[in-house]
């Protein structure tokens, strides 16, 4: 890792705090809860993450379109079982939203596997947690029309020069 990509991985840890330091109005997860909710989130996209890596890791570049039908496939018949055992009838917009999701993450996982094919797992994964937070800063700015707090607009301006940098 060059230094100026360990400079660039600080400033996004600075970033990500100042964007994410002051909850919303209507944040509804508060104290211990937040704190349990952010460790069990932290925990799975690790485990998700880690998995992810052990792809290129294990030499299964080549087949990884294989793994990905195969962790739809999974996915889908976890989804069939629940609905199953709820005796729930999905209605046709959950139905259409579920397939726009799923092609959605299909489309999301080739990219990233191919990233990690060709970049470190301790660069991509830093930038791209800080490149969501930025999205998510900047959508709930533009498009929501929240007012962002001046320590996450700085926030969002150190993680660009963060991704700059570790690119």
């Amino acid at each position: 890792m060059a230094p100026t990509q360990f400079v660039g991985l600080l400033l996004a840890l600075s970033a990500l705090v100042l964007m994410t330091s002051h909850p919303g109005r209507t944040a509804q997860v508060k104290g211990i809860k937040a704190f349990g909710l952010l460790i069990a989130v932290c925990l799975c996209q690790g485990i998700s993450h880690t998995c992810l890596r052990s792809v290129h890791y294990n030499g299964l570049d080549p087949v990884y379109l294989h793994i990905l039908v195969f962790i739809g496939g999974t996915a889908a018949l976890m989804g069939s079982v629940v609905i199953i055992l709820k005796k729930h009838r999905p209605q046709r917009p959950a139905v259409k939203l579920g397939i726009f999701i799923g092609c959605y993450n299909v489309l999301a996982l080739c990219v990233i596997m191919t990233a990690l094919s060709k970049l470190p797992g301790t660069l991509f994964f830093p930038t791209l947690g800080c490149s969501v937070v930025v999205m998510d800063n900047l959508f709930a700015h533009f498009y929501w029309k929240e007012r962002l707090a001046r320590p996450a607009v700085a926030g969002v301006g150190i993680a660009v020069l963060a991704v700059l940098l570790v690119l």
